[in-house]
């Protein structure tokens, strides 16, 4: 419990610089992050309350009080029954740590049902978004949490190379997909944080195709895209086959993304600004002439959220540092014909990058 006691220290050190008063966070990771109790977002109000000058409190219903208070450092825990009003135990708790016109940061997830309780308990109160506080804590990973996301991304890797030997002529996007699953339940994924994406022949174009009923086709062109939850921490990976045979215009374009994410990933360096590495990237694949192709950001950060700071695009002038962990993944979309797109996660490392998936970028035929 002492890792989310420090955690919330330094969120305090945040709260400070950011002159907030207090961050209130919701079921899910940021909740995980500062406390240590996990669960998912539900109809009934659980909230963590983290004040700047005094001790935090949480409110949960009754059902989850034992829950709580054996997964969290936080002593102070006060449940509400079903037959209670919540927004009463709200503002009695945030009338006792004078909060009531305080500066708030509520969670970017918080449902808007809650948003609109605090409104009403609080109404002179300042509200803002708590990612102003929490992601640049949650964007550095220690030791312990890379080491942590080397392990999932093994697992993503182990699958991914297991899945490219099952695919073939007639194989069907559906069922890859659902072995790319089983494998990853099977290595001791606790969650999928998005469906596995298959996209073969034109589907390719799209890229967060949901797998359908087609079958590989001689000479298509497959993206497999991947991950999972390990230990809390995310994977995610992409990989473009080809079925058969590879035609010359799908070569072209394979080793202009291998290029282009490979030039991406040798400009990341402590001290760089987020949008150089997209730019990177970028710069590439319009000089070969797919820059309008190229149809979404070169990456995001990846840990306990498959999708957190830092985000790796051209309007993006944050400063990377060690320790962060993020996607780079540039790719070109050709309508109707075929996509690809390589992705690995990257951790900044100094004056260098290190990448965490090890799978072979190179040219793939099966």
């Amino acid at each position: 419990m002492e890792l989310f006691r420090r955690r919330y220290a330094k969120c305090r050190e945040v709260m400070a610089e950011k002159e907030q008063d207090c961050v209130v966070v919701f079921p899910g990771t940021n909740m995980y992050y500062l406390t240590g109790f996990l669960e998912e977002p539900l109809e009934r109000l659980l909230v963590a309350i983290l004040p700047r000058s005094s001790e935090p409190v949480f409110i949960v219903p009754e059902l989850y009080e034992k829950q709580v208070k054996t997964s969290t450092w936080i002593t102070d825990v006060r449940a509400w029954k079903d037959t209670e009003d919540p927004s009463k135990l709200l503002n009695e708790v945030l009338s006792s740590l004078s909060l009531i016109d305080a500066k708030i940061a509520l969670d970017t997830r918080m449902w808007a049902r809650f948003f609109l309780m605090f409104l009403k308990v609080a109404p002179k109160a300042v509200y803002s978004d708590a990612s102003e506080v929490i992601d640049g804590l949650r964007a550095v990973k220690s030791k312990e949490e890379i080491e942590t996301m080397e392990e999932s991304a093994s697992i993503a890797d182990r699958v991914t190379k297991g899945v490219i030997g099952r695919c073939g002529i007639g194989s069907r996007e559906k069922e890859i997909a659902s072995l790319i699953e089983l494998e990853l339940r099977k290595l001791g994924v606790e969650s999928l944080p998005f469906r596995p994406i298959v996209a073969s022949g034109p589907n390719g174009a799209f890229p967060h195709h949901k797998p359908g009923d087609r079958r590989f086709k001689r000479g298509d062109c497959v993206v497999l895209d991947l991950g999972g939850a390990y230990k809390g921490y995310c994977s995610d990976i992409t990989r473009t086959i080809f079925i058969g045979r590879c035609g010359s215009k799908e070569r072209e374009v394979y080793e202009v993304v291998r290029q282009a994410q490979q030039l991406a990933f040798e400009s990341i360096a402590e001290g760089v600004e987020a949008r150089r590495v997209d730019g990177a990237a970028r710069a590439h694949i319009a000089d070969k002439g797919y820059g309008e192709r190229f149809i979404h950001r070169t990456g995001h950060g990846v840990g306990l959220d498959v999708h957190e700071a830092p985000y790796i695009w051209d309007g993006n002038a944050q400063i990377l540092k060690a320790g962060m962990t993020f996607s780079v993944e540039p790719g070109i979309y050709l309508p109707d014909r075929f996509g690809v797109r390589i992705e690995d996660i990257v951790v900044v490392e100094g004056t260098k990058a290190r990448r965490l998936n090890k799978v072979s970028r190179e040219l793939t035929v099966v």
